[in-house]
């Protein structure tokens, strides 16, 4: 079978083949140093440099100091873990099945979160002023999960480290939507009633990516703690 081309499909082709190989280019640098190197291909409609240039516009030099690279592909300890994306060692891993820019963007500053805890550590936790707050907040949850029928042990509540069983209750039996109704006006979001970090990883993320008045309102000692950090 004959196939026509006409110019103006050949144009097409060649315009979206080189935007694929720019897209796809292994390589990139973000705040000038950091490598940022796509391991597996990211679809077609993912414009990574753009969501490079978000990220260096909304998040200060100085809060990624200590990040090596970042690293964009599918890792083993993602399917393990059932999660996206995770700080390790000086370096970003992030999933590459994305389906829109907002994903990377949040996924990376969601991380950048953690490596300022391990940066800036001593300025967060050391007052406690974080950990009360959402201690105070995990003590509410607990007892709404209870007035709702649900199995809930106060121990649970009161260990301020990620734990994946607790996870997978608040996720697989009483679900992030149920979840994000029974705690409007308490946590900004369901992931945020995991763990302590997870509270101030999803308090930085919100603040500068969505909604910096509801940090100040809903998790106003990570708004403070924050607001300090970017007068460093």
């Amino acid at each position: 079978m004959k196939i026509n081309i006409t110019r103006r499909n050949l144009s097409v082709f060649i315009t979206e083949s080189a935007s694929d190989a720019i897209s796809q280019r292994r390589e990139r640098y973000i705040y000038g140093d950091i490598l940022v190197l796509l391991k597996d291909p990211v679809p077609h409609y993912i414009d990574l440099d753009s969501c490079l240039v978000s990220i260096e516009e909304m998040i200060p030099r100085h809060l990624v100091y200590g990040l090596d690279s970042i690293f964009i592909g599918n890792f083993p300890e993602f399917a393990e873990r059932q999660i996206n994306a995770l700080y390790k060692d000086g370096a970003i891993y992030v999933t590459n099945d994305l389906e829109t820019d907002e994903d990377f963007t949040e996924d990376v500053i969601h991380e950048i979160a953690h490596l300022v805890e391990s940066t800036y550590g001593p300025v967060i936790y050391q007052d406690e002023k974080v950990a009360r707050e959402f201690l105070g907040k995990r003590q509410k949850l607990f007892y709404i999960l209870k007035e709702h029928g649900f199995k809930v042990s106060p121990k649970d509540f009161m260990n301020l480290d990620y734990s994946f069983d607790f996870d997978m209750f608040l996720l697989k039996q009483v679900g992030y939507e149920m979840l994000t109704q029974l705690t409007i006006g308490l946590f900004l979001t369901p992931y945020g009633a995991t763990s302590l970090r997870e509270y101030f990883a999803e308090s930085f993320e919100t603040l500068f990516i969505r909604d910096a008045k509801a940090v100040k309102e809903l998790a106003p000692a990570c708004y403070e703690k924050i607001s300090d950090l970017l007068e460093i």
